[in-house]
């Protein structure tokens, strides 16, 4: 009992070092929903925009783009069969690699991974889980086996209103991130949702879902064996991986933890606590088939990091949310976006239907912005040709900007687009 005052007193004591602010561990979402304000600019997080017409390529036309990575002079871009690179400006410049089921060809590109320094480009070919590497002028460098047969199969991230990258793979600080969802679809029994590999290919670490722990057979026996009607199926998507400068965080699927990613020693610790109210029990949370009960709950699916912010993506009842978080003081501030309750058609599974909040284009006016893609600096948004060619240009060349020139680009750039182009990127520099 004596040593309880002391250890009292340790406590009162650490406690008073630091200012509270969004670095203190908890962070208080549910109740911040009704934090309401009309809009987020995009002046507040980045000090440059771009707007860059992908320059058309009949071999290599594009309707679908999996993943965007955007380096110092580069632009890289996947779908499901080819990976292209370009020039900052929007010239196509050359294939990396080829289609095929050669030894130095990818099929089913999952997703690319950059390393500007060497100037080599890593595809993760997903039919045999293989890293191949590239130069930046497309010539094969080597292939590493990185996974059995079928280990990463079914990861691919589903598209949702507002996002629809890819999850399945990222390069960062040096290492390869695999990713993948449960349950899983290749026999095995780990259910790790992230794996972390060296440059050689060789496994350095696996991550699991804490909450899965103590239920894996549960999670087995409600897979893809062939035994389960859909209803019964459960599924968990990969986590969410966000890079600002050398910060990695990583968000599982309903989990009210944001991991932080230490690449000194390779682990995840927790960064912030995210109060996000009761939550649902570990089959309801899983269960492809939601009951009503489900969409009660405050689920964050997205996290993205700024200089000054921390924003996440939520979703409760009908709507969406989009939620700002102050690392100066810990305030919060979200815009709110409506939506609805659907069925699927053929399954009649229910899911939530609602376009992700946006951020207010303020720098070069136009449409609204949401990070479709983003890696180290920067955030990727896609517009279809359609899509612009339907703003009021008028309107748009009288609206008070902070980067006047950036607009005239993007006037002049819808002046000269046609409905069968390829796509326009937008992407903003962060501070």
């Amino acid at each position: 009992m004596k040593y309880i005052p002391i250890f009292i007193l340790s406590l009162f004591v650490s406690c008073k070092v630091e200012k509270p602010a969004v670095d203190t561990f908890y962070i208080n979402l549910k109740d911040s929903l009704n934090n309401t304000t009309d809009r987020f600019l995009l002046s507040s997080i980045a000090e440059n925009i771009e707007i860059v017409p992908l320059e058309m390529n009949e071999k290599y036309l594009y309707r679908k783009i999996n993943n965007i990575t955007v380096e110092t002079n580069d632009i890289f871009l996947n779908g499901t069969g080819h990976v292209l690179r370009y020039n900052k400006e929007g010239k196509f410049l050359n294939p990396i690699g080829m289609q095929g089921l050669g030894p130095k060809e990818h099929l089913y590109a999952k997703g690319v991974g950059v390393d500007d320094t060497s100037r080599i480009v890593y595809v993760l070919s997903g039919i045999n889980p293989d890293i191949k590497a590239y130069t930046y002028e497309g010539r094969f460098v080597k292939a590493t086996r990185v996974a059995p047969d079928g280990i990463i199969s079914g990861t691919d991230h589903a598209a949702r209103q507002g996002t629809n990258h890819n999850r399945t793979y990222a390069f960062i600080n040096n290492k390869h991130f695999i990713r993948r969802m449960l349950p899983i679809w290749d026999g095995s029994s780990d259910n790790w949702l992230i794996q972390s590999l060296d440059t050689s290919g060789k496994k350095i670490r696996s991550f699991y879902d804490p909450v899965n722990r103590g239920k894996e057979k549960g999670i087995l026996s409600h897979g893809a064996d062939g035994k389960n009607l859909i209803p019964a199926y459960w599924t968990e998507s990969s986590p969410a991986i966000n890079c600002y400068g050398n910060n990695m965080n990583i968000l599982y699927e309903g989990n009210d933890t944001l991991y932080k990613y230490n690449a000194d020693n390779n682990v995840l610790t927790r960064r912030h606590i995210l109060l996000c109210g009761q939550r649902p029990g570990f089959t309801e949370l899983r269960q492809m088939n939601k009951e009503m009960e489900y969409f009660r709950y405050l689920m964050i699916v997205e996290v993205w990091e700024t200089k000054d912010y921390i924003f996440f993506v939520g979703e409760k009842d009908r709507d969406s949310y989009l939620i700002r978080v102050s690392k100066e003081d810990g305030s919060i501030k979200t815009i709110k976006q409506k939506g609805e309750i659907k069925e699927s058609k053929i399954m009649g599974i229910r899911y939530r239907s609602s376009d992700y909040p946006n951020f207010t284009n303020d720098l070069s006016g136009g449409l609204p912005f949401i990070p479709v893609y983003q890696n180290k600096k920067y955030w990727i948004d896609i517009r279809q040709p359609e899509q612009l060619l339907d703003m009021d240009l008028e309107e748009l060349k009288n609206m008070e900007v902070v980067l006047p020139e950036k607009r005239d680009k993007l006037i002049k750039v819808v002046e000269n687009l046609k409905e069968d182009d390829d796509p326009v990127l937008i992407i903003i520099t962060l501070k």
